[in-house]
């Protein structure tokens, strides 16, 4: 009897310990997050007008996404060339 009952005591805790350890790694799948460095790059912008930068809205360093506004531009002098339009054409 005690021949018999070894082998299978040995059995079960070799397949409760695989069944634990299949669980566990179910159980740690999950989201991935990653840390890098995004190489600088200097990249050459052109504007129709000369305007003034207003405000930089991120800095270096900073995460960003796609589409984000990084800097808005001192936009007076257009609002003021709109106005004058907006006036001669009223004016006609």
């Amino acid at each position: 009897m005690r021949k018999i009952l070894l082998p299978i005591l040995i059995l079960l805790a070799a397949a409760g310990y695989l069944g634990w350890h299949y669980s566990q790694a179910e159980r740690n799948v999950g989201e991935l997050e990653l840390y890098g460095n995004v190489d600088i790059r200097q990249v050459s912008l052109a504007f129709t007008q000369s305007e003034r930068i207003d405000e930089v809205l991120a800095e270096e360093g900073d995460q960003v996404k796609k589409g984000q506004l990084l800097a808005s531009l001192d936009t007076r002098t257009l609002a003021l060339q709109v106005k004058r339009t907006e006036a001669a054409i009223a004016a006609q």
